[in-house]
């Protein structure tokens, strides 16, 4: 089995936290495990959360047991045990027991041959507390909304109700309490249950009704019967008002227990990340503030300088961080190319026009990508630079990184060792280590290629055998995707990278990194060339409802002419990389 584990050196009893470790891991397999110092139940020094792969199904009944067989030797630790599904549930709905004690807790386990889907130490906290704390307010008010019939119930006697209406709010109320301090709820109805569900995290939580107490012991069964009774539509008679206001004091009491105890992880996890900014040992949660001020602290932290140092260099990354942090949840941004350009232009009886223009090609880690977001971001900073910038996103979330990390890991490695950060809103953790140097399988990449030069082929040699006057439409989205296969083979071949967005002037910008070839076959800057381009680019989508007729003619030739020529000098370019990567390895 392939894993790692990583205990603290300073730590008094890192011996015993790593054998215990290691007798779970016997027992069970474990996706990973975190520790935590801070927040912790009465009585335990540290505090371990278990995240078990998916395919256990019944954690608590299947796997629970097993846990507290081994941790009964180790009286000082406490555990939880989570299934991959929910914690990433939880994560993404702000429950701040995974952030207390994972994303701000201690890596001490992973297992590289179970790839489940949850990395808790990505969160970012400032982001997961608002939203921690608007969940919590959402909830306080259906309590509230909840309790607001009991006045009525007391005043017309009906006290099965009345004692329902309270039943349901403290199953609410413990309910909050056990996913903040254990990170889940216990599923039971019982209050008697749900109390004593957290007699080692909140001792005043599992007193509110005293267990020596035979009067409050009998308010705990008056809940229970009164919420069965009332759903079952049965009276219980003989309940006196008494005995509901004496819950309804508990209800009160335990309200406030538990607003303390959410304030408090809250107000921590806030201090805990200020103090790692301050310390400039994380970066991970720093969320980027609206004002110019704190833009211009981040971009003076986490701004790279590269290529000249001018005052017009640094407004355009400030240009480029704001509009990509502003359309999507970015965790860094590297610059990974840098070209400029100079374009002298005259028109008639004018004087000549002379512009310096930039292009960057933009390594973006965000957390989902939005529709159509690469489009966007390169229009929206051509616009806003009024033409003086240009870029070519390309962007990615952390997972999709995960899932195909064999494929690019040679790319990813490049592009952030040799790139230039432009933002960064993460601690650098990155899902490989991009410090060590990948070898390239030439024969993996000549595979590659030769699928993709395949289906190119095959499109062209199809294309030349329709001889219709009426499919114009259909001879030039075929010979649009023989393009695209051939830009794949050779972005592939020379980067080590597949996109993810797949338009041809994007493909054609990722082309030129290694080759003018793309941009010479099909050149975009004149007027008439570009509509030639333009032409080129409609999708195979577009067939879909279209009436076939006849639509280009000559352009349709000459299009075809280009895509020939283009293959034959695509593929000997491809051929002649492929056989010196091969060289190179041997």
């Amino acid at each position: 089995m392939s894993h790692y584990i990583i205990i603290p050196e300073d730590y008094s009893k890192v011996q015993q936290l790593q054998t215990a470790i290691e007798k779970l891991l016997t027992c069970l397999t474990a996706g990973t495990i975190y520790y935590s110092f801070d927040f912790l139940p009465d009585g335990k020094e540290v505090l371990i959360s278990i995240l078990i792969n998916k395919e256990h199904w019944q954690v608590e009944r299947e796997l629970y047991p097993v846990a507290s067989s081994v941790f009964q030797n180790y009286p000082e630790f406490g555990f939880e045990l989570f299934s991959c599904d929910y914690a990433e549930d939880a994560l993404r709905k702000g429950n701040l027991y995974f952030l207390q004690h994972c994303t701000l807790g201690k890596f001490a386990y992973a297992n590289c041959e179970i790839g489940h889907p949850v990395y808790p130490d990505e969160a970012i906290v400032m982001l997961s507390v608002q939203r921690a704390r608007k969940l919590f307010k959402r909830s306080t008010e259906k309590i509230k909304s909840i309790l607001f019939d009991f006045s009525r119930c007391l005043e017309y006697e009906n006290l099965t109700e009345a004692f329902y209406i309270l039943h349901r709010a403290l199953e609410l109320l413990f309910k909050q309490a056990a996913i903040l301090l254990k990170g889940k709820a216990l599923v039971s109805k019982s209050i008697a249950l749900q109390q004593d569900n957290l007699r080692q995290h909140a001792p005043e939580m599992a007193s509110l009704f005293d267990p020596a107490n035979a009067t409050e012991q009998e308010l705990l069964t008056m809940l229970d019967d009164n919420y069965w009774n009332f759903k079952r539509k049965k009276k219980l008679a003989g309940v006196p008002k008494n005995e509901a206001r004496a819950v309804v004091e508990k209800v009160m009491l335990m309200q406030k227990y538990v607003k303390q105890r959410f304030e408090a992880a809250a107000a921590n996890c806030e201090k805990i990340l200020r103090k790692e900014n301050a310390d400039g040992r994380s970066e991970n949660d720093f969320t980027v503030a609206d004002d110019q001020d704190k833009k211009e602290e981040i971009e003076e932290g986490a701004v790279a300088e590269h290529n000249s140092d001018t005052k017009e260099h640094e407004t355009d990354k400030a240009i480029i961080v704001r509009i990509i942090t502003s359309l999507a949840e970015t965790y860094a941004i590297y610059s990974i190319a840098h070209h400029n350009l100079f374009f002298a232009s005259q028109g008639i009886g004018s004087l000549e026009t002379q512009q310096d223009s930039s292009h960057y090609y933009l390594l973006v880690f965000v957390k989902t990508i939005p529709n159509n977001a690469q489009a966007d971001i390169a229009y929206a900073i051509s616009q806003e630079t009024q033409g003086r910038c240009k870029a070519t996103p390309l962007l990615h979330t952390l997972k999709s990184v995960r899932r195909d990390k064999a494929r690019q890991r040679y790319f990813f490695q490049n592009a952030i060792n040799g790139g230039a950060l432009f933002f960064g809103n993460w601690n650098g953790k990155f899902p490989f280590d991009i410090a060590l140097k990948t070898e390239r399988n030439a024969d993996k990449i000549r595979k590659y290629w030769q699928n993709r030069t395949f289906i190119a082929l095959a499109l062209l040699e199809a294309e030349f055998t329709i001889d219709n006057d009426n499919v114009d439409e259909l001879k030039v989205s075929m010979l649009h995707q023989a393009v695209e296969q051939l830009c794949l083979g050779l972005i592939f071949v020379f980067l080590g990278y597949r996109p993810n967005h797949f338009a041809l002037g994007y493909l054609f910008d990722l082309c030129d990194l290694f080759t003018p070839l793309a941009s010479d076959f099909f050149p975009r800057k004149a007027k008439e060339e570009a509509a030639i381009f333009k032409e080129l680019c409609r999708h195979a989508s577009q067939l879909r409802h279209s009436s076939l007729r006849f639509q280009y003619g000559n352009n349709t030739m000459l299009l075809e002419r280009r895509c020939k020529s283009f293959y034959k000098s695509a593929v000997q370019l491809g051929e002649e990389e492929i056989e010196r990567i091969d060289k190179g390895n041997n």
